[in-house]
């Protein structure tokens, strides 16, 4: 889910991702991620929760393993997979507002699912 939503179109103008053109398909990606979380889930809810808990979590690590690069002296084979370090910065500036999406998408899955149990 996390490298059709996020990941892949985050990293596309890297050298090591550039010439694979997600950007290009970003839409295509996403409906990808879609189909694998519908036939995943099979429509249970609960299942689609701990899948989104579980990118949720991933996000946080790619977050962090970025924001941990900008600490480092990047080496030529780290640029080409994530770039200089401004890209990095960038990168963690999307990254940080895509996790305050999916987990706000998260915590309104969760509340729903409360709700109904209760009924």
């Amino acid at each position: 889910m996390n490298l059709y939503e996020t990941y892949f179109i985050a990293l596309a103008q890297t050298e090591r991702y550039k010439k694979h053109r997600f950007a290009a398909c970003d839409r295509q990606l996403k409906m990808m991620a879609k189909g694998f979380m519908e036939g995943y889930s099979a429509g249970d809810q609960k299942v689609a929760a701990e899948v989104k808990g579980e990118q949720l979590l991933q996000l946080l690590e790619i977050a962090n393993i970025h924001r941990q690069l900008l600490a480092e002296n990047l080496t030529e084979e780290t640029m080409i997979r994530y770039g200089n370090k401004e890209e990095i910065k960038k990168r963690l500036l999307f990254l940080s507002e895509e996790l305050k999406t999916l987990a706000s998408q998260q915590v309104k899955q969760l509340e729903d699912l409360v709700v109904e149990e209760l009924k």
